[in-house]
């Protein structure tokens, strides 16, 4: 379980993360806040393989967690969170 002290951060992070669109913009973002993982909610058809050809580290049937390797030089183009 997550300390208390945790949750302000993990809550803005989740609300920014909603808004993104794409695995690209997931990643940047992801790369940007040196996350060490990733968790997608499978339930959102369009997160259903937002890494293809990167297996999942952390399956269940809600959720799949992807580390978050290869940020140093990477090119992420123009990825803006949707809205």
């Amino acid at each position: 379980m997550w300390a208390p002290e945790f949750y302000r951060d993990w809550h803005s992070r989740v609300e920014t993360m909603k808004r993104l669109q794409g695995p690209t913009a997931l990643l940047k973002y992801a790369c940007e806040n040196r996350l060490d993982y990733l968790v997608i909610d499978k339930r959102d058809a369009a997160m259903r393989d937002p890494l293809p050809g990167v297996p999942a580290v952390y399956s269940n049937d809600v959720f799949d967690a992807y580390a978050v390797t290869g940020c140093a030089g990477a090119d992420f183009g123009r990825v803006k969170p949707a809205g």
